[in-house]
């Protein structure tokens, strides 16, 4: 390889949205020479968006066959070939086990691509535990490993303040998150585990796995104290409307979510969904409604929207 990874002149592209978050709160962002579609807006101008139609870069794990592409978006092979990176972050969507048979044929694929040698290291969370240690490691592998520590610790403490100081208002309700409308789903992977922090109890499990699909039975039967509807991808506004699906649904007025207007609407494409330092205003959104505080309390205003205001602008939705 020509260099080394650690050096300040590191060529470095990320190829998920949240590890570019990352590399931002590591002071790494000039490293940047190539993202995927839908990284955050301050990296425009600044690296080439590698970007387009077709899966044109993928791999065969040819003893498993196993089709892999090198992240979830859509990816240039052209552009990245242009902006030559010598190290690649991404995330592998693949079974855990063959992660390391993946890679190894990436880095050979890519290889042939770039014309050089390149690094390319792949994270997967599914767990709060996990989403730390991802800090931890890819700090370590992008040579600042005291960055990695510092932001596991620092959301850390913020969160286990929050719990502390809220938690008479917070303990034993139970909470909904859905994240998806048609099929109807819960919010999965490390949600659950926000929510057991901040002292609550999920519908669904915490067990690290991608939300489960249910029924409206089950939400009925679940009887939530709160109901937070944040459909993966869908922006505040989008969300917001769905009230109006809602109130229709059989048994909907005999929810206590619903008797005590404890629902809320809000963003899944900016919260809950990505495991990065975007976390923090997840988990201050999910304080904030488990807690019944108004939007601007620890939240930016307009972070998330209740379901008595919207019954009052319904005009606007």
């Amino acid at each position: 390889m020509r260099g080394s990874i650690y050096g300040a002149d590191m060529r470095l592209a990320a190829l998920e949205p949240y590890l570019v978050g990352l590399v931002d709160s590591f002071g790494l962002t000039e490293n940047l020479v190539a993202v995927c579609g839908g990284c955050p807006a301050f990296t425009k101008g600044k690296v080439t968006k590698a970007r387009v139609s077709g899966r044109a870069l993928s791999v065969t794990a040819r003893a498993y066959s196993l089709e892999a592409s090198i992240c979830s978006q859509i990816l240039n092979p052209t552009e990245l070939q242009a902006a030559d990176p010598e190290v690649i972050i991404t995330q592998v969507p693949a079974d855990k086990e063959l992660v390391p048979l993946v890679l190894d044929n990436l880095r050979e694929d890519l290889a042939a691509l770039l014309g050089h040698e390149v690094s390319v290291f792949s994270y997967n969370p599914c767990t709060l535990d996990g989403v730390f240690e991802v800090y931890q490691r890819l700090a370590r592998d992008l040579g600042v490993p005291d960055k990695g520590l510092e932001l596991a610790h620092r959301q850390k403490a913020q969160f286990m303040v929050w719990g502390d100081n809220f938690y008479e208002r917070i303990k034993g309700k139970r909470l909904s998150v859905l994240s998806s409308v048609e099929p109807l789903k819960l919010a999965g992977l490390w949600v659950p585990d926000l929510i057991r922090l901040a002292g609550a109890l999920s519908q669904a499990p915490a067990d690290g796995q991608p939300g489960p699909e249910v029924e409206w039975v089950d939400v009925l039967k679940y009887r939530p104290d709160v109901i937070l509807v944040a459909p993966e991808g869908m922006d505040l506004k989008d969300a917001a409307r769905l009230f109006r699906y809602f109130e229709k649904l059989p048994g909907w007025d005999d929810i206590p979510a619903v008797k005590r207007g404890e629902v809320y609407f809000a963003s899944g494409a900016t919260h809950f969904y990505r495991p990065g330092p975007e976390l923090t205003q997840s988990m201050a959104v999910l304080m904030s409604v488990l807690a019944g505080f108004e939007s601007g309390y620890i939240t930016p205003r307009d972070s998330f929207y209740k379901l008595r205001w919207l019954e009052v602008q319904r005009h606007r939705f």
